[in-house]
């Protein structure tokens, strides 16, 4: 029962918190990079999103548990790749981190879609991780291509495999690419990897569409219902 509390307290904390490593991610991390090693601040912010995962998505403990035991394995796994430069363990990181994240926006994007009802501000901060989230997928995505064919992507040192740097370009070529700007620095090489930089474009659209239009809708439903809430009982007749 205890831990069933913490768990809901937790929860209620859980999308701003997201949203507040996702800050750290894309805006903190490239300045302190100049300072400490670059890839170990960027495995722990990533661990620092993945935790705040957990708590959003996991509603019992043992799901909390297994969660946090992939997401520390991940962050093991990559800090033990970076150490020894095993590209094996590096693969088996990278494999985590599509299939946690994958885990991680369908809960998210699950929950908004189908589960809340009301628009509040947990609603909205949600709303903007899954869509953080579907970014940072593809971001994991697109370095198992890379790792897995050098010749997929074009970009120089942003998307260098062998450089600890490369996730970094990826997280910020998916962020380009979701939101349709297209700079051009990064380009696909490959047939297979062009395929899924155009379906993320159109993921990216897609979500914009469908949030926007279910946010509106609920709106105007709260503001129906309080409206008849707010008149007398004679009025109604």
């Amino acid at each position: 029962m205890r831990e069933r509390v913490v768990i809901a307290t937790l929860k209620r904390l859980g999308y701003p918190y997201m949203l507040v490593s996702f800050g750290l991610l894309l805006l903190v991390s490239p300045i302190l990079e100049n300072v400490i090693q670059r890839t170990l601040v960027l495995d722990t912010l990533v661990l620092l999103v993945l935790i705040s995962g957990v708590i959003v998505v996991s509603t019992r403990p043992i799901q909390v548990i297994l969660s946090l035991v992939m997401a520390f394995g991940m962050f093991l796994l990559g800090r033990l790749s970076s150490i020894s430069g095993s590209s094996t363990l590096g693969l088996i990181a990278m494999l985590i981190g599509v299939c946690f994240f994958s885990y991680l926006a369908v809960a998210v994007i699950r929950d908004i879609v189908t589960v809340r009802r009301r628009v509040n501000a947990d609603m909205i901060f949600g709303s903007l991780c899954g869509y953080l989230l579907v970014g940072m997928v593809f971001a994991f995505l697109y370095q198992v291509m890379q790792y897995l064919d050098p010749a997929s992507f074009a970009g120089g040192k942003w998307v260098d495999i062998n450089d600890g740097a490369a996730l970094r370009g990826f997280i910020y070529f998916s962020f380009v690419t979701l939101s349709t700007l297209g700079y051009g620095d990064i380009v696909p090489e490959t047939i297979e990897a062009g395929s899924f930089v155009y379906m993320e474009a159109i993921i990216g659209q897609i979500y914009l569409a469908v949030l926007v239009a279910r946010l509106v809708g609920l709106n105007i439903a709260q503001q129906a219902e309080s409206h008849v809430g707010d008149q007398p009982p004679s009025s109604l007749l």
